[in-house]
This record gives structure tokens, sequence and C-alpha cells, in this order.
């Protein structure tokens, strides 16, 4: 599996900080939406604690987490470094297991195998 670092659409950003904000969520949270095959974006799942998925958000330049902090702190700043695109991450070792195990099993388990 490959993830990869992508500009924001508008609608998109301002669907995710409208639902944050209607929650009254704080701090980090990660939302994550699908679009429909006309173009709708369509709630994928909302989750307010550190995932794995934060580590590309990380590489890429995301200051979420310290503005996060910051903001408890009384201390956020507007001036933060930007985010990159383009930015890409894998885990190698799960994707070798995952190759090995669709190999050598008998009786296909995936829709992709």
């Amino acid at each position: 599996m490959v993830h990869e670092s992508i500009p924001a659409a508008p609608d998109l950003r301002r669907a995710g900080r409208e639902l944050v904000r209607a929650t009254e969520l704080e701090g980090y949270s990660e939302v994550e939406f699908r679009r429909d095959r006309v173009g709708r974006l369509l709630l994928v799942e909302i989750n307010p604690r550190l995932s794995a998925a934060v580590e590309i958000a990380v590489r890429a330049g995301s200051t979420s987490l310290a503005s996060s902090t910051r903001l408890r702190q009384g201390t956020l700043s507007t001036n933060a470094p930007g985010y990159s695109t383009g930015i890409r991450m894998r885990c190698l070792g799960g994707d070798i297991r995952w190759l090995a195990s669709s190999l050598t099993t008998e009786t296909p388990r995936r829709p992709d195998r």
C-alpha cells in the first residue's frame, strides 16, 4: 500500500472543518471522505485519535500536531510552514508479507489475488 500527500480540494476542506466544528472536537482529528460517481463527498469516518496515517501528514510538513499543542498552550501562531504534496510513503514489510501470504494460500481470500 502506498500513501501520497495530495492537495485537498476546497469543498473537502470546508466539509471537514464544518464537521469538526459541528461535533465540537478539539485538537487533532482525521476526517475521511470518499466521492461517489457524481463527485459528492461521502463521510467515511471521523477519528479524533492519532492513527498510522498521521505519519504521511507529518512527512509532508503538516503542522496540525504542533498547532494543536500550541493551541492548548495559548501560543498558536499563524506562521506555519507549508504542506508539501507528492510525498510518498509505503509499508514495504507489510507489502512483502501480503505478497507471501497471497502466493502460499491455496484458497483465494482476497479479491485482488
